[in-house]
């Protein structure tokens, strides 16, 4: 933040207070040149009220900046890792994670579902004709399969399917959501039955 005190006269004295005190940072420094204060790296401690005060022979004028320092926004959820498309062979064990901003916002609160239709905005240059319509909970789909399970932390939450087979391939979506709004992440899982490693498509 750069705060700037105009005034104009002979043999000026600037003088800068925070709510009344002299200026002080718990975390860096805080510049004054002049009739110029500068900090930088700013937290929500440095908020306050800041007044400068010019004087000289003929007199003294003052001007407050009231200065207010937010960590984030409140805002929809921010995926800070999508999902990633996989191939693997059947049998493999097959692990999705997301991660969502957590600090400072609304917690959201996950759904996963199996082929949910997607919209152009979110399938790029995908073939219309392989958009599958029918949608299915993916946590309803693990409930009946040995070995799959979701797990959550904070920020993180991870899907894990076990000994996967051709009936596991599709769209896999986390969708996030808060009263702030909604947002998606989509991945694809293709099975074959040949070895070929887990790649990325």
């Amino acid at each position: 933040a750069e705060l700037k005190c105009q005034a104009r006269g002979p043999n000026l004295n600037t003088t800068w207070f925070k709510d009344g005190e002299k200026p002080a940072r718990h975390l860096g420094d805080v510049r004054i040149k002049g009739a110029t204060l500068k900090m930088e790296n700013l937290v929500p401690t440095d908020s306050g009220n800041y007044t400068c005060v010019v004087n000289n022979a003929h007199g003294s004028i003052n001007h407050t900046y009231v200065l207010e320092v937010i960590e984030h926004i409140p805002s929809r959820p921010i995926f800070t890792k999508h999902l990633e498309n996989l191939t693997v062979t059947r049998g493999s064990t097959v692990r999705f994670e997301v991660d969502t901003w957590t600090e400072n916002t609304l917690v959201p609160f996950l759904v996963w579902k199996k082929d949910l239709p997607i919209s152009w905005s979110n399938s790029d240059s995908r073939d219309p004709s392989h958009i599958i319509i029918d949608m299915k909970i993916l946590e309803d789909a693990l409930n009946g399969k040995e070995g799959g399970n979701i797990t959550s932390t904070e920020d993180r939450q991870v899907v894990v399917l076990t000994n996967v087979t051709e009936n596991d391939a599709g769209w896999c979506t986390c969708i996030a959501a808060n009263s702030l709004g909604t947002s998606s992440s989509t991945a694809y899982l293709n099975v074959t039955e040949g070895f070929c490693g887990t790649s990325k498509l």
